[in-house]
């Protein structure tokens, strides 16, 4: 076992990764599932998985004082149990381990009076679930040191557990492919695929960029090796986003892969369990009453300049590629905003190869800079616009418009899935290294 993932058991993972101790089994691989308000349906998407001689740690949470998923999460509890081919093992307070009819799983009881998370969110949830797999990992109870974590609305595809067999030695993250299911509810499925499309827009413009943070951040489609997961800390507690925060630390220590199997099935409409992410997305453009809208393309084009300029810094070992730009009407303000120009000096005082300035330079304009910087261009020179219209206009995207008929939504989220499949399925700083 790593020094560093001794270290994170020992001092900083949650109490339950102690259960591991009276642990007694091995499994091809684990998964986690943070399961707030959900129903016994969520076995259904496990069952490929469990099947496959993986073990699924279903963690069952709500915060103090949310009383509106008490009774919801204690009948998924009682469903559980009932599913149990007894007996059911007590590996510690709150955690119990069930062998049932279609495989074998761990529940955390983070719901009921006096075992309620304190704060955190799904983060919390997922932090919680994920601690104890690596403890089983480390403990010899699973032949791979991969970490899955999805969520209770994934149907996850036979092949899930072999997409680990054939990554890159460099790999410290997988974000497996995805799809959303759509319902017969019109409205929201159109807002389903406008939400996905945004999702998959986003990617192809930061990988047009020459970003290494260009990777679809969605908690449902993670697997993290046990080494990497420890020396990040675990997953950030937040009440949303924990995945967009968990990858943007670990594309700094290595590759993050898209693996070449069946997508996951996601089901995006359903109800709203956290302050942002799919559902509250897909209903806010359900509701909206103004067309829906999308990065102005030009803002890759802008972002594809800064990062050009950063390469050369790296080369040059100087600051004068950046100049023109800090003084640019539009996108100087907001990189002083980032406090860029202080931390790209520093990036390049410390002494060593164009290699580490790369890396320096790449540490500081990370995932969380290059979304606040989108931001800020949008917000203050450069607005979104209509989808169909950022569509045609992107450089990344090829949108057939030999037809006088207007693409459909469903038509263009194919195109870009297209798009994405066509292109490199790694990001990370590491990355970065492949064309010097």
């Amino acid at each position: 076992m790593a020094n560093a993932t001794q270290q994170y058991l020992a001092h900083h993972a949650q109490p339950e990764s102690l259960a591991a101790l009276k642990f007694i089994g091995v499994y091809r691989g684990i998964v986690v599932v943070p399961a707030y308000r959900e129903s016994i349906q969520l076995m259904t998407g496990l069952a490929p998985v469990l099947a496959n001689q993986g073990l699924a740690i279903i963690v069952v949470n709500r915060g103090i004082g949310d009383n509106s998923a008490k009774d919801d999460n204690q009948q998924l509890i009682a469903a559980l149990h009932l599913m149990a081919i007894p007996p059911i093992q007590s590996l510690a307070d709150n955690v119990e381990f069930i062998r049932t009819i279609l495989g074998d799983i761990i529940v955390i009881d983070k719901t009921s009076p006096s075992r309620e998370q304190p704060s955190g969110g799904v983060g919390l949830a997922r932090r919680i679930g994920l601690d104890l797999a690596l403890a089983l990992s480390v403990r010899g109870h699973c032949v791979s040191s991969w970490l899955h974590t999805t969520d209770a609305d994934a149907q996850l595809p036979s092949d899930y557990l072999h997409a680990t067999n054939h990554v890159h030695k460099d790999t410290v993250a997988l974000t497996y492919p995805y799809r959303h299911q759509l319902n017969e509810d019109a409205d929201s499925s159109q807002a389903l695929m406008l939400y996905e499309l945004s999702l998959r827009y986003y990617l192809l413009g930061l990988r047009w960029a020459g970003s290494p943070f260009a990777f679809s951040a969605i908690g449902s489609t993670m697997a993290i090796h046990g080494d990497a997961y420890a020396q990040v800390r675990g997953v950030p507690t937040r009440t949303a986003g924990e995945d967009f925060y968990l990858l943007a630390k670990l594309a700094k220590l290595g590759r993050i892969e898209r693996p070449q199997t069946n997508p996951i099935q996601l089901n995006g409409i359903r109800q709203v369990r956290t302050p942002f992410g799919t559902a509250v997305a897909v209903r806010r453009i359900r509701d909206q009453c103004e067309p829906f809208t999308l990065y102005q393309p030009k803002l890759f084009a802008i972002l594809k300049r800064w990062l050009s300029a950063l390469e050369n810094v790296a080369q040059a070992n100087d600051l004068a590629p950046t100049k023109k730009l800090f003084a640019d009407p539009f996108l100087g303000p907001s990189l002083l905003a980032l406090g860029c120009e202080r931390g790209i000096a520093k990036a390049i005082e410390m002494p060593g190869h164009q290699i580490h300035r790369r890396r320096r330079l790449h540490q500081f304009f990370d995932a969380k800079r290059t979304l606040r910087l989108i931001h800020l261009l949008r917000d203050h020179s450069h607005p979104n616009i209509p989808w169909m219209k950022a569509l045609v206009a992107a450089p990344f995207i090829a949108m057939d418009t030999s037809s006088s008929a207007q693409p459909t939504a469903s038509n263009a989220l194919k195109n870009l899935i297209q798009s994405e499949e066509s292109t490199d399925s790694f990001s990370g700083i590491d990355t970065l290294t492949d064309y010097i």
